[in-house]
Parts: C-alpha cells; structure tokens; sequence
C-alpha cells in the first residue's frame, strides 16, 4: 500500500503516471485497492484516484461510460455509511468529507441532497451548544423532512435528540433565570456555578459565557452545586486557599492522566523559515509546552488545556477545558477544524489551519500577521505522508524547492523519498532512506535541519 502511494506522489511531481498508461478498457476498477477502499470507507483514495483518471484520460471516449459506473460505486459506498452514521455530534466531520468530492471533482445530486441536510443537522448542533434550543428544533424538523426513508437508526437517534433538546430548552430556561437574579444581586458565586452548569448542556451560551468571564473557573468544583437531579440550592464557597487547592489538583491530574505523545521537533529550511513538526495523532498543548511552542501558538496555556486529535479519516478534531479556544472569531470549546480555519488561543496569534490533502493526516498551523520573534511559522502535525516542497500541496512550503521531498511515516520509522538526488548526514541518497532527527538533510541547493 504505501509503494503504491509514494508511485502516486513521485508520479505527481514528475507529470507522468504511476501506473500503466494502458487505456481504462483493460482494467474493471480503477486500482487494484479499489474495492478495498470503498469497504474500509477510504473514499478520499478514491476520488483521488478518479481525480487523476479524469485528467490522464479525458479524451478517451471509454471512459465516459467507465467514469459514471465507478463514481457510482464510489457515492454508494459513501451514503451508505453517511445516511446511518449522521448525527448532530458527527454532522460536521461528514459535511466535511462530502466537501472534499467537490474538491475532487466529483459531483452527484444525491451527495448535494446529503450536503443540506448534514448542514441542517451541523446549524441544529450549533444552535444547542448556544442553548438556543428552539432553533434548534427547527433546522431538526427540517432536516428530518429532507432524509430518505431508511431503517438504519436515524429516526430514533432524531427522536432521542429531540427529547434532548426539550429537556435542554427546560433547564436552561430556569437555570438563566435563576442566574440572573444571583448576578444583578451581586452573588457572583452562585451565578457562576449556575452558569457552569449551563455551560455543560450549552458550551457557547452566550449569558453564561458573560457570567463566566468575570472571573475565570477553569474547574467545575462538585461542591459549588447541588446533583442536577435536586433543587437549584446552592452550598457556601470554599475559602480561596481550597479553591486554588483544587483547581491545582485537577489540573495536575488532567495532565498526569493523559497519554504519552511524541516529542516535537524542529524543521529548519535553510535555517530561516522553521516549523514544530510532530508525529502524534493526540496531543494535549499543556502537556508539551515548551518554549519553541508556546512562542509560536502562544502563552495562554498554563491553566487551561488544549487537546488535538486526528480520528481514522484524517479529520482533525480540537477541544479545550475552559474559554481559551477560538476559532473564526467565535469561542468555542470543541470543533472540527477545516481547511483555512483560523485558530486563535486566548491572547495569543491568530493561526490558519491548513490540510492540503485529507487522506494523508498531514496538516499545519501555521502563524499570520506578525512573525514569531523566534521565527517560528508554527506547527506542522504530521500523518501518514508529509510532503516538503513548492506549491499549494505542501505541508511544509518552500518556494525554491522544484522536486517536493516525501516524508513517510511507517509504524515508529521515518523514511524520505525524492526523484532528485538528496544527502542526509552527508550521504547521498538516491530514491529512499530512512532518517532518524537529529540529523542534516540537503536537496540540492536547500538545506533542512531536524533537531529535537
């Protein structure tokens, strides 16, 4: 599978193909991995495959009756698993993947049926975490009247949804009151811990998000509050000293809980341009602050963790624990990033968030505006393929760079390939080698540093 991949990349750069020029007649898929793909819901391969057909193959008259049937296959295969998986929570990551056909090329009206109401499902998603739970109910009745009849679960998953939201409306509507009543009376204890537990049903609400920052709680102390099953009776405050006790303590145990991550490294060009470059596909920021990262993303990460996660698609998903996140201007506390979202951390730089390619993992953020006084251009996650070099589809872009240099990443082993000549510790290299950072590599005139 991989030499399959890095044939496809070489075969990219080179403008020429990485199979058999062969006409399309002679094959019944496109790939030999075709129905492989389509079974382990990999339609970005796909369509990238089909991408690539269309353009070596457009005037060949076969594959205007070839094209339809495997483009077919392909939006079967992909509503099939959309239809039943389709859900508030997964609304944005499948609007995303369904985005990316386009992208592709690939155009078909049942994906654009699917599109609106997927959008629908992602506006009531958004519309709860605001707590405007009315509204909410109302793109679900929309969106429920454009779904075809199907028996995968998605009518009772939309039932229990909407009894969730009644219940939500019901809350949220005398836990407001009852907090505004605290704050105009100055009880800004009471009002706080009112609007936490708003915040837990409605992150982006947008009273207790005002609440809230008056005085910044990372932590939801239990004893603030009563069980939500009780009254709204609330028990006195702490002293201050056992409130920073605590709030220490969770702290600490949010950080000594989670899991191991990769170290960072940093990649110089040139030594001018240099970005952090990890391969983890779970990273907690509080946990890996040092100070190359915390100059480059920001400093507002000493109380308040920020957690990145890529699932099996390729799709990055970012949270935190408290009002630290914004992304696009609107504070959130969790979100599907997509290509050119802007990120922001608290006070810190304003990020873009960059994924050439989806079904690689490998994606940026990289700084905009003023430069890192260190010249850090920000971080690089990495995934399955990484590619350095000129153009739109790099991940680590330089603009003298002709032959793009592939990164792969193989279980715990680096490997870089390239069409051009290279020297790595002063070797030179021809095709593919493995590499281990720290080390020096060079592409012709262009030099490019790891270092830990």
């Amino acid at each position: 599978m991989w030499q399959t991949w890095i044939d496809k990349w070489r075969a990219m750069a080179a403008g020429r193909s990485a199979t058999s020029d062969k006409p399309p007649t002679t094959q019944i898929v496109p790939h030999p991995d075709w129905s492989q793909w389509l079974a382990e819901g990999r339609w970005d391969s796909a369509a990238v495959c089909l991408e690539d057909y269309r353009k070596r193959y457009q005037d060949l008259p076969e594959l205007t009756i070839l094209m339809p049937q495997w483009q077919g296959r392909l939006v079967e295969s992909f509503l099939s698993r959309s239809w039943s998986d389709l859900a508030p929570e997964s609304a944005l990551r499948w609007l995303r993947r369904v985005d990316r056909f386009a992208d592709r090329g690939l155009f078909d009206p049942r994906l654009e049926a699917f599109r609106q109401v997927a959008d629908l499902m992602w506006d009531a998603s958004r519309a709860q975490s605001q707590g405007d739970c009315r509204a909410a109910l109302a793109k679900l009745d929309q969106a429920e009247r454009q779904m075809p009849p199907s028996g995968n679960g998605s009518c009772d998953r939309n039932q229990a949804f909407r009894r969730q939201l009644i219940q939500t409306q019901e809350l949220i509507a005398e836990w407001s009151m009852q907090m505004r009543i605290h704050s105009d009376d100055g009880h800004q204890a009471q009002a706080q811990a009112l609007a936490r537990r708003i915040a837990e049903i409605a992150p982006e609400h947008p009273g207790a998000f005002s609440v809230l920052r008056m005085k910044r709680q990372p932590v939801t102390l239990p004893h603030e509050m009563s069980p939500p099953g009780d009254s709204l009776r609330m028990v006195d405050r702490p002293p201050e000293v056992a409130l920073e006790k605590a709030i220490e303590s969770d702290f600490n145990r949010a950080i000594t809980n989670h899991p191991e991550t990769h170290p960072l490294w940093q990649v110089s060009l040139d030594r001018a341009d240099s970005w952090l470059l990890t391969r983890s596909d779970n990273l907690a920021f509080s946990a890996l602050i040092d100070s190359r990262l915390a100059d480059a993303l920001g400093h507002d990460f000493k109380l308040d963790q920020v957690q990145l996660q890529r699932d099996e698609e390729g799709c990055w998903l970012i949270q935190a624990t408290a009002d630290v996140l914004w992304i696009n201007s609107r504070p959130v506390l969790s979100s599907c990033l997509m290509d050119g979202s802007m990120v922001r951390f608290g006070s810190g730089p304003e990020l873009r968030f960059v994924q050439p390619r989806m079904e690689t993992g490998s994606a940026r953020l990289e700084r905009t505006g003023r430069a890192s006084p260190e010249g850090q251009r920000g971080l690089v996650l990495m995934g399955e393929l990484l590619e350095v070099g000129h153009g739109s589809m790099a991940e680590i872009p330089h603009s003298e760079m002709v032959s793009p240099l592939v990164l792969i990443n193989r279980a715990r082993q680096l490997l870089a390939r390239c069409d051009s000549a290279w020297s790595v510790n002063g070797t030179i290299v021809v095709d593919e080698a493995p590499i281990e950072p720290p080390c020096r590599m060079r592409l012709k005139d262009i030099g490019i540093y790891w270092e830990v």
